[in-house]
């Protein structure tokens, strides 16, 4: 993948998602067309924006796969690390709000909604109502939802499932970054590189350990030293 897709990931993220809200806004309700033109409208609209949202996914997956590449070589910026957090809710909230719309379209309830944002009056109704999933797709990542917007059906709750998935993994990779550049601050290395009596995974003073190895150099001894 070129540097400068990774580099404009969110930026990319964000016109996806404009432009099928654009989309969504275009499709015509019920109430608006004839039964015919209203059916060739939603397929269409349909169409494009699951190609839009494919596409999108498929992104983020490719994306996250070299996000696990860096971390395994330990090359991830913290940059790179969030632009794909924030891309993920992003496309998750263009999802949700897919789903919303041929759920309304098709009479459906694929959430729960403690004020239905679909009941919005106004020109931008849509553009609110994605609003409102983002806030649920944020809440969903953060894991700290409110209850307020809920998944009702089985595939609504498996996609907000792989959504805490997603969560988890990055939790885990935010963490990590951290304690690697705590430990690189304060200048330790793991016991393994102290000394090779002891495998624990126990952090020592760098410079102390040097001084520990050089003294073992110089007499068969092993010798470890304990930072005061």
């Amino acid at each position: 993948m070129k540097p400068w897709l990774t580099n404009k990931l969110l930026l990319m993220s964000v016109a996806w998602q404009v432009f099928s809200i654009v989309v969504l806004e275009l499709v015509p309700e019920k109430k608006d067309t004839p039964p015919d033109e209203e059916l060739i409208g939603f397929e269409v609209a349909v169409i494009v924006i699951l190609l839009f949202q494919g596409l999108h996914l498929l992104f983020v997956v490719v994306v996250s796969i070299k996000l696990v590449k860096q971390i395994l070589h330990k090359t991830v910026s913290p940059w790179f690390l969030a632009q794909s957090y924030l891309s993920t809710i992003l496309l998750y909230a263009g999802i949700y709000t897919m789903i919303y719309k041929i759920a309304v379209i098709k009479e459906l309830s694929p959430f729960s909604f403690a004020v239905d944002p679909a009941a919005s009056a106004g020109r931008f109704k849509w553009v609110l109502t994605w609003v409102s999933f983002l806030y649920f797709s944020t809440a969903t990542m953060t894991t700290v939802g409110y209850g307020d917007i809920s998944a009702s059906v089985w595939y609504t709750r498996l996609i907000a499932a792989s959504e805490m998935l997603f969560s988890i993994l990055y939790s885990a990779v935010i963490l990590s970054i951290g304690l690697q550049h705590f430990t690189t601050k304060n200048n330790l290395v793991p016991i393994d590189e102290a000394s090779s009596v002891s495998k624990q995974n126990i952090f020592f003073n760098k410079p102390l350990v040097e001084l520990g190895k050089m003294l073992q150099d110089t007499d068969d001894t092993p010798t470890i030293i304990f930072p005061v």
